[in-house]
């Protein structure tokens, strides 16, 4: 029974890390929705990346019973920042938040896996625009710190 137990509350925290892994792409496409209610935009092309996040979601979950290697890439993450506030700047205007980033120029590359990397800091993006209820700005800036790795910081 206790077995049982631990194996159900398992599986229910997983649920709800999938849920919410599945609701930021969500969010994303009903702000780009709701956008495109409004005037004739061109969002269409991030509305089908995030679709695809959310098919590569499910892939994800379906194959964790399955040993499969994560793939370490080379990327820069000034670049990586500014694909995440593009993606996620719809969400910002409906919620009346301000995104500004500040980037040193002198962030070099590293090696990440760049969709768990995406993920979280989409996550601690949409967390900072829902802390806002009332809108305001949120500051991203990377830089280098005097032990040679990189580091995003926000202010909301």
């Amino acid at each position: 029974m206790l077995r049982k137990s631990e194996k159900l509350s398992v599986v229910g925290e997983l649920a709800a890390g999938i849920a919410h892994e599945i609701r930021n792409p969500l969010t994303s496409l009903k702000g780009f929705m709701q956008l495109l209610k409004e005037q004739n935009t061109n969002y269409a092309d991030i509305m089908l990346v995030e679709l695809e996040r959310i098919n590569n979601i499910v892939n994800e979950f379906i194959s964790m019973a399955k040993p499969h290697s994560i793939k370490f890439v080379k990327i820069h993450l000034n670049s990586l920042i500014q694909e995440i506030v593009s993606f996620m700047q719809p969400q910002a205007l409906l919620h009346k938040a301000e995104i500004k980033v500040h980037f040193e120029n002198d962030v070099d590359d590293f090696v990440c896996e760049p969709n768990q990397l995406k993920q979280l800091f989409m996550n601690i993006l949409k967390n900072a625009i829902e802390a806002m209820p009332n809108g305001g700005q949120i500051d991203i800036s990377t830089s280098w710190n005097r032990l040679g790795t990189c580091g995003m910081s926000s202010h909301s």
